[in-house]
This record gives C-alpha cells, structure tokens and sequence, in this order.
C-alpha cells in the first residue's frame, strides 16, 4: 500500500516497521535587496495569519549572508559541517523528513514500511523524482551515501561522519525495482527514521565533481548554480522539482549568498537593507530587529563538560553542586539576549523525554556550597575551562559562578579546529564549553550519535543504569510509555550524576527582512530548517 507524499506517516508503519568581504564593502546592493530602515522598511503591521494569507508571487532574487565558506570536500552533504548551512537544505534532501513530530512525512519517497521487528526496511522512490540536471533519482543513488558513511577513505572523505555510525548498521541493500529498496539492519532498528531524515540525497555519478565544488546535484527546490570561493555562491529555481504540487515553489527565481569577513559586517550588511535572511543571526544585530526574529526550536545545548575520571570531580555530589552554581537565567538573558528559554535539559518540548520541570534555572549557589562540604570538596588547584572563541562570554560567566562556590578557575582560549580534536580525542582535563545538537531527535539517537552522551563520550562517563537504559531503548517504540519510563530514568540520571552542564538552549536566530513570506513554520528536526519550498519575496 503506497502513501501520497507530503502525508504523515502512521507511526505503527513507520516504527512497526578569493577574499572575504570586508565590513567597508557591506554598502553594495544585492539583486533583491531590502531597502533602509530594519532591512526592508519599518515592520509589516500586519498579522501573521494575515501574512500567511497573502497570495505568493513568482519571481525575485532572495539575498542571504553567512561568515564562513563552504567545503565540500569533507563529506558534504552526508557530513553535516556547520560552514555548509543553506547548501545542507536548500538543493538536497532525504527520503523522509520530520514536520512538528517525529513522525516522518513522506517526501523523496511514497512508500516507507517497515516489517514486524523493525529489521528491515522497505522504500520506493516516487515517479518522476529527479535530479537538477535531469537524471532521475534511483536506488543505487541512495545506496551510494551509505556506502560513503560505511567507508569514507574510499571516496577520499578524512574526518568524522555524523550519521557513519548508523550506516553501519545496515548489513545489506538490495534493489527490488528501478524504484524500490530494501535495507536490512544489523538487529531490530526503532529509531531508523533518523538516519534516513538526515542522510541527504546527491547523484553518485557526479560525485567526484561535487567534490571539486564543479557540480552539486540533489533533487531539491534550488539547483547549486555559482560558487566564488571566499565571495558568494548561488542557487537558481528547480523548474522540475517534484514538490511544487505540495508545496508551491519554488517561488524566487534566485538565491545569492554573500560572505562577510567577520559577524560585525554580517550585521551591518543587514542594517543596510542588503539581505533578505540571515540564518543564525549575530544576537547583537538580532536584538536590534527583535520583531523581524524568528527563534528556532531547540535543537540541543551550549554546554559544560566534565571530566568525571578528574578525582576532585569523581564524587557526583561534586558535579551537582556545579549544576547548581550555574547561573542560567543570566546566561540566557545577557548572553542570549534574551533568545531562548532558560533550560537544564537538552530536550525540546516535542521530545518524548521533555520534562517540563528542568525547564528551570537550577540556581541556588547555597545549595551548591553545602554540597561541596558534604562530599569534602577542597580546590588544590586552578580547574581549567577550555572553549572556543565563540564562548568566550559563557566562559566568563561560568568562571565567576563556580568562583563564587569555592574553586579556582583558568579559562583557556582554545582554537576551533585543536578543540574539535581535543573533544574527539577526549583530551580535556577538567571542563570545557561547546554546543551539540540531535536533541531534537529521538532520545535513542541522541544518545547514539551526539558526542557527549555517546558509550565514548569525552567526560569519561560510564554507569550500569545508562548502559541499561540505551539497551531497553533498543528494544521498544520511541514514543511508548514504557519508552517514556526509560527518559525519566535518565532524566534523573543527569540530577544524580551529572556529566553535562546545561547553561544555555542552542536555538539557532533566525532574522527576515520585511518582504520575506512563507517563513510561518520550520520544518522539523534534524536543526528544524526553513521551508525554501514555500519561501517567496513580496515586492
């Protein structure tokens, strides 16, 4: 039995079965672009159900800006790299994608069946999917981006793949038709629809030129068009794109991207009036056009790590104590500029594991001293707290915090790349700072893929009730209540024996120009991305 795509599907099928722009160039006009005053003229004083309302019209050049260059040479688009932003959404997609649950909603695909204990899968391709450059889009296409996750060197992709982990787990793929697959996992599999919502879709045969940046091709809204490394790349409408009958894009004709040398000259090349979006916006700018902001569901944390085999943090009365120290409220508020929901658990409201009580500030520093007596706590020695430049003020937050309940405290600047190495490596002495996403996933995945709750995880933490916990999830429906018994265990677990700090939600800002329509909803995990599809520029 087939299922009309851009339906739902019932969850007992699903899981039953050359030089960067300077801040003194952000005066050049962009094709497109917003006029003065909050990018685009003072707010639009209507509503947003008079908004949605409008009729879209055809046509126009949407102008967009980011900090950092594209890479594709990294595993692009099956490693998702944070440089690659729109390129991960815009022209590729996956066979299922998620909307305001997690149940998956047809899209690349009108058949997604699974048998009864989850260990295989079954997918057919729906007619007439194909690629930007005409190809159509066929099974041996999708087996390819396993077979890259399974073994990276052979396509000369270095580096670590999010999802490899989970491409590993399918032990065969077979071609039933010119449409169909069928994939058998390793075991029975209940969170399977993650991988297949993340893994996006290119052409095998046009990889090696992908890879060159020469020829990018998926089967979404916007073909890749132009790249000038350090400058600018662009995308241009999909005439053919199998989502139009759903959807109704794509609408614009055009999507140029602009890259600014630093945030400062992002924000300024806004307040211009010469882009349209800005995806993750600088919080300063954001704060200036708070009514042009659209927040993000929470996707993860901005985090603390700690190294839990240190012996001055192995007592788990010791880490309480500095969950409770934390000052979340202000960490939010100031650092935050008020973006985003004070927090102490990384699942969002649509998670199956949320518990409405973390949502909370867990700050009582008089709490945290009496537990530092009762476990004996003296501080020898400066702790250090190792980040990014990125969290220089969360950094300097947290110092004065755990000052203020008896420690010594280093902060160390560390640059990104040595990080990232030091965070794989499990390097880290006693803390460090940095952001995970995939909570906004199922739990199980979350604690599979995401780095600081996977078996290896860089704070060294290990207990037979999480071990248990995963191998029950293993066993049993995502959203059932005994799955749900299984979240609160570790819900509690992160009370009792912390091993991540909760200091701020990683909602991703995003800022619209006035002009920018059908931007009402996002679509959902993974990182709850814009619909392009639907996104169109009123004139």
């Amino acid at each position: 039995m087939k299922e009309l795509a851009g339906t739902s599907l019932p969850r007992r099928r699903v899981l039953g079965g050359a030089t960067m722009l300077a801040a003194g160039a952000v005066s050049i006009g962009l094709v497109g672009c917003g006029d003065d005053d909050s990018s685009g003229g003072a707010p639009s004083s209507a509503s947003p159900a008079a908004r949605a309302a409008e009729t879209p019209t055809k046509g126009g050049t949407l102008a967009l800006g980011k900090v950092s260059d594209i890479n594709l040479s990294s595993g692009y688009p099956f490693y998702a790299a944070a440089e690659n932003g729109y390129l991960q959404d815009v022209p590729v997609e996956s066979l299922v994608r998620y909307g305001k649950s997690l149940d998956p909603e047809l899209w690349l695909v009108d058949r997604f069946e699974y048998n009864a204990d989850r260990s295989k899968l079954t997918a057919t391709i729906k007619q007439g999917v194909t690629f930007h450059n005409g190809a159509p889009l066929t099974p041996d296409d999708v087996f390819f981006g396993v077979q890259l996750m399974q073994n990276p060197a052979k396509y000369n992709v270095t580096g670590t793949i999010q999802l490899a982990p989970f491409a590993k787990f399918i032990t065969d793929m077979k071609k039933v038709d010119e449409r169909t697959m069928e994939f058998t996992f390793d075991k029975p599999r209940p969170n399977m629809n993650d991988f297949f919502a993340q893994m996006r879709v290119t052409q095998a045969s046009s990889y090696a030129k992908l890879q060159k940046g020469e020829d990018v091709q998926g089967t979404g809204p916007y073909a890749f068009k132009t790249w000038r490394p350090n400058q600018a790349f662009s995308f241009v409408a999909n005439k053919n794109w199998h989502g139009t009958g759903s959807q109704g894009g794509p609408y614009l004709d055009t999507i140029e991207v602009t890259l600014f040398a630093d945030s400062d000259a992002l924000g300024l090349a806004y307040e211009a009036g010469n882009l349209d979006i800005i995806g993750g916006a600088p919080r300063p700018t954001a704060k200036k056009f708070r009514n042009l902001t659209k927040v993000a569901p929470k996707g993860g944390l901005t985090y603390c790590g700690i190294n839990v085999t240190n012996p001055l943090l192995k007592d788990p009365r010791v880490r309480q104590a500095l969950m409770y120290a934390i000052d979340r409220k202000r960490l939010v508020e100031e650092i935050g500029e008020g973006f985003g929901t004070v927090t102490n658990q990384p699942w969002p409201e649509t998670s199956p594991a949320f518990d409405k009580a973390l949502d909370a500030p867990y700050y009582d520093p008089v709490k945290a001293k009496t537990l530092l007596q009762q476990a004996g706590f003296t501080s020898l020695r400066a702790f250090q707290i190792e980040h990014r430049n990125t969290n220089v003020n969360e950094g300097s937050v947290l110092k004065e915090n755990f000052e203020a309940v008896g420690l010594k405290i280093e902060l160390i600047q560390t640059e990104a790349n040595a990080f990232a190495a030091k965070l794989r490596a499990r390097e880290f002495k006693d803390f460090w700072i940095t952001t995970h996403a995939f909570s906004d996933l199922t739990p199980l995945t979350n604690f599979q893929q995401t780095i600081p709750y996977q078996v290896n995880n860089p704070s060294y933490y290990q207990s037979a009730d999480y071990s248990d916990i995963q191998a029950q999830l293993e066993k049993l429906d995502p959203v059932s209540p005994a799955a749900k018994a299984q979240y609160a265990r570790f819900n509690k677990l992160w009370l009792d024996e912390p091993w991540v700090l909760a200091l701020e939600p990683n909602s991703r800002v995003d800022l619209f120009s006035t002009k920018v329509r059908g931007n009402e909803e996002y679509l959902g995990a993974p990182g709850s991305a814009l619909p392009w599809g639907r996104i169109w520029k009123k004139a």
